[in-house]
C-alpha cells in the first residue's frame, strides 16, 4: 500500500502548517538531487515535493483528508466483512454470502474517461478540457483527467497550472511513473525546484546568447544566397529548377541552427516530453514534420486551423513554426536578390527543408540539456 503524504513527510495528520513546512525543508535539503548521491533520492524528492504541494494548501489538504477517510472506511468495512465471512463460512464463499465486490468507478465515469482520451488524441483541447472538469466534478479521484489538464496547460505554457494538475494525477495514481516524471519536469522548468547558482548562471547565459547564434547563422546564409552565383542543380524538375546545391545546404543548416539554438535557449520543451502525451498522444510537432515533407506552408496552415478550431495551440510548436516560416521568407528574399534563383520557388518549397532541419537541430541540442 503506498504511503500517504503525511507518512512521506514523516508528520502526524494533525500537523500544523509550520510543522509541514519544517518537515518539507528538512527532507528537501537531504534528498535534493544536487546534494544527495543516493539513487533513491530523486524519487523521494519528487514524492516529498508532491506531498508538500497538497498539504501546504488548505483546500487541497481538506480534499485529500476526505479521500483518506473514505479509503480508511472502505478498508474497515472490508475487514469487517472478512471477519463475518470467516466466522460463518471458514473464510470461503457461498451462494448465501458472496464476497464483497471491489469498488470501481461508475460506468458513466468510465465511458466519459474513454471519450476524454479520444478527444485529446484528436487534439480537441477545448472539448477535452471541459469534459475533464465534468469528470472530476463527478469523481475527483480519476487520475487521467488531471493528467490531460496538465498536458493542456503545459502545451499553453502554463507550467504552474500544469504542475498542480500533474501533482493531483500523482496523488490519485502514485505508481504511474509518467505522471511523476512530468511533474518533476514542469517543477524544474518553472523554477519551483532550487537550482544551484552555477546552473542558474549558465542557463541564463544560454537563454540569452543561443537564439542570437541561431539568428546569426540564418543571416549568414542570407548573405551567401544574395552573393552566390552557383548554377542550378536540378533544372529538369520544374518546381525547384533554379535551386542550387548551396541553397539546399543553407536551408538545412538554417533549420538546424534554429532548432538547436531555440532548444538550447529553453524556448522549446524537451523533445522526449512532446513525443507523446501522458495518455500516449502523438506530438503535433512531429505530425507537422510529416506533413512538411510535402509542403511546409500546408503544414503551418493545418496547424493554425486545428489550433483555432480546437483551441489546441502548442507553445513550443507555435514558436518552431513561426521561426521556420520567418527564416524561409528571409532566405527566399535573399535568394531572389541574388538574381540567379527564383525567390518564389524558394518561398514555396524551402520551408520543407528548414522545418525538417529544425527538428534535427532540436533533437541534437536536446540530448545535451540537463
Amino acid at each position: 500500500m503506498p504511503k500517504t503524504h503525511y507518512e512521506i513527510l514523516g508528520i502526524k495528520k494533525s500537523a500544523t502548517t509550520d510543522e509541514i513546512r519544517a518537515a518539507y525543508r528538512g527532507l528537501v535539503m537531504k534528498h535534493h538531487p544536487d546534494r544527495s548521491k543516493d539513487p533513491k533520492s530523486t524519487d523521494i524528492f519528487i514524492q516529498v515535493t508532491s506531498a508538500y504541494e497538497v498539504l501546504s494548501d488548505s483546500g487541497r489538504r481538506s480534499n485529500y483528508d476526505a479521500v483518506l477517510s473514505m479509503e480508511a472506511e472502505r478498508a474497515r468495512q472490508a475487514a469487517q466483512d472478512q471477519q463475518v465471512r470467516s466466522a460463518q463460512y471458514g473464510g470461503g464463499t457461498s451462494p448465501g454470502y458472496p464476497p464483497p465486490k471491489k469498488q470501481s468507478p461508475s460506468s458513466v465515469v468510465t465511458v466519459e474517461v474513454t471519450k476524454l482520451t479520444m478527444m485529446f488524441s484528436r487534439g480537441q483541447f477545448g472539448d477535452a478540457e471541459r469534459l475533464a472538469h465534468r469528470i472530476l466534478a463527478i469523481d475527483n479521484r480519476q487520475p487521467i483527467p488531471y493528467a490531460v489538464l496538465g498536458d493542456i496547460a503545459r502545451a499553453r505554457g502554463q507550467t504552474t497550472e500544469a504542475a498542480k494538475m500533474y501533482s493531483m494525477a500523482v496523488q490519485m495514481d502514485p505508481t504511474n511513473a509518467i505522471y511523476q516524471k512530468r511533474y518533476s519536469e514542469v517543477v524544474r522548468s518553472d523554477g519551483m525546484v532550487p537550482i544551484t547558482k552555477s546552473m542558474l548562471t549558465d542557463q541564463g547565459n544560454t537563454q540569452l546568447f543561443a537564439p542570437l547564434v541561431g539568428a546569426a547563422i540564418v543571416l549568414l546564409g542570407c548573405f551567401y544566397l544574395a552573393l552566390s552565383r552557383e548554377l542550378p542543380a536540378v533544372r529538369e524538375f520544374a518546381p525547384i529548377s533554379t535551386w542550387t546545391l548551396g541553397l539546399v545546404v543553407v536551408l538545412l543548416l538554417g533549420g538546424v541552427a534554429i532548432g538547436a539554438s531555440m532548444a538550447s535557449g529553453g524556448l522549446l520543451e524537451r523533445l522526449q516530453t512532446l513525443t507523446t502525451a501522458t495518455i500516449g498522444r502523438p506530438s503535433p510537432t512531429m505530425t507537422l514534420g510529416l506533413i512538411a515533407v510535402v509542403n511546409f506552408w500546408a503544414a503551418a496552415a493545418f496547424f493554425g486551423l486545428v489550433g483555432l478550431s480546437q483551441k489546441s495551440f502548442n507553445l513550443t510548436t507555435t514558436r518552431l513554426v513561426l521561426s521556420a516560416g520567418a527564416a524561409t521568407v528571409l532566405l527566399a528574399a535573399s535568394a531572389a536578390a541574388g538574381g540567379t534563383m527564383d525567390g518564389i520557388q524558394v518561398l514555396l518549397w524551402g520551408g520543407n527543408l528548414v522545418y525538417l532541419g529544425s527538428l534535427v537541430g532540436w533533437t541534437v541540442a536536446d540530448s545535451f540539456r540537463w
